[in-house]
């Protein structure tokens, strides 16, 4: 089934209107009880993670309460895992909208890639397209799923804007987590022609730091500015893909590091593009 999003208004509902005081003194008390179950020498390493304990007691409380069904564009965080408990027990259709690609699964350095509980009351599936539903089904939804799920295709609207430059323009999609390696390979582009054009975009939800934004590249500050540029530079990322099916070059490195290796590849795609380009 091919799906067209529309743009609607919705409301922000408060979790507090959803849950009771009893609610929160459970979500509190829960949390105490899962410290000190990952007491143990055998998960104490997982420890750190029990600070988000009580946010997610509290949202299963509130997601308990709800009457309805429930969508979700969480693929496989704890709140992906939240949501298809709680529509397993409550016997709720559970709808997963995809918010970004998974393509990246088929590249180096996920091989392995496995989770450890993978989805089980899927009911309906909004998906980009056919790879990626390959993707889900082998990598997110498990195959003992509850339901003969129903599967809507839909597009992302990605619109670029033009630029006015003379030179060869080069995004760098960038991300907290490979920030020093694409600062490094910010720097050394900057050395090989006057006219390299360099713009920086940061992550949504990993905003980079006071030294990135600090650079003089052009520092993009709209999270809805997508540039017309010639080259693209990134982790696997959905933007990237985005990219790439308007045939634009993408140059893609691992996501946590990016050796001197990598970047003297990278300079060196470049070198030959800026021929291609004339520029």
């Amino acid at each position: 089934v091919n799906y067209t999003p529309t743009s609607c208004d919705f409301n922000a509902i408060n979790l507090y209107e959803l849950t009771s005081f009893l609610d929160v003194a459970r979500a509190f008390l829960l949390s105490i009880f899962s410290y000190i179950y990952y007491l143990k020498p055998s998960r104490i390493k997982w420890l750190l993670h029990i600070y988000t304990a009580p946010s997610w007691f509290l949202v299963a409380m509130g997601m308990n309460n709800i009457k309805g069904n429930l969508a979700s564009s969480e693929h496989y965080d704890r709140w992906a895992v939240l949501t298809d408990f709680i529509c397993r027990i409550k016997r709720k259709r559970y709808i997963l909208i995809q918010h970004g690609s998974l393509l990246a699964l088929k590249t180096k350095g996920y091989e392995f890639f496995s989770l450890s509980y993978k989805l089980k009351a899927v009911s309906e599936l909004a998906i980009f397209n056919e790879i990626e539903l390959e993707l889900f089904l082998e990598h997110i939804i498990s195959q003992a799923n509850d339901y003969n799920i129903k599967i809507h295709f839909y597009q992302q609207p990605f619109y670029v804007s033009s630029i006015n430059n003379k030179g060869l323009s080069i995004l760098i999609i960038g991300h907290s987590l490979c920030e020093r390696g694409q600062l490094s390979l910010g720097s050394q582009l900057s050395t090989l022609s006057d006219n390299i054009v360099l713009y920086y975009k940061e992550h949504p939800k990993a905003r980079a730091s006071e030294k990135a934004k600090k650079t003089k590249w052009n520092f993009i500050t709209d999270d809805d500015y997508f540039p017309d540029v010639d080259i693209v530079i990134s982790y696997p990322s959905t933007l990237a893909y985005q990219y790439k099916e308007l045939n634009k070059i993408v140059i893609l490195h691992e996501l946590d590091n990016i050796d001197q290796n990598k970047i003297d590849e990278i300079l060196m795609t470049i070198r030959k593009n800026k021929g291609v380009y004339g520029k």
